[in-house]
């Protein structure tokens, strides 16, 4: 989608340089509530994917996320995003239906 969107020049300069945060909003999504729901995706995903050991005396209660409650936020936030994000149609104008003749019975 960003390839087809901002073309291939421009989405290899920024792909692994910027956030998804940064991304959508090039992408024409600037809403604060879709873009603060994306920070909070990419920080759980980070966390996931670059987990590091903590003492256990020292986490929070906040520090400490349930597996299923994100991944069905992930999952959910992704969804929207794809809806909004759908390929825009080509503007071609519609076909006319030839009109039908029904004989009489």
């Amino acid at each position: 989608m960003g390839v087809a969107r901002l073309g291939q020049a421009l989405y290899n300069k920024i792909d692994r340089q910027t956030t998804y945060e940064e991304k959508l909003s090039l992408l024409g999504i600037y809403d604060p509530a879709v873009l603060a729901s994306c920070k909070k995706f990419r920080e759980t995903r980070n966390d996931l994917i670059h987990e590091k050991a903590a003492q256990i005396e020292t986490l929070k209660a906040t520090d400490i996320r349930i597996a299923q409650t994100e991944a069905a936020f992930g999952v959910s936030f992704v969804q929207s995003i794809g809806g909004k994000l759908q390929p825009k149609a080509p503007n071609k104008p519609l076909k006319q239906r030839r009109a039908v003749k029904r004989r009489a019975v």
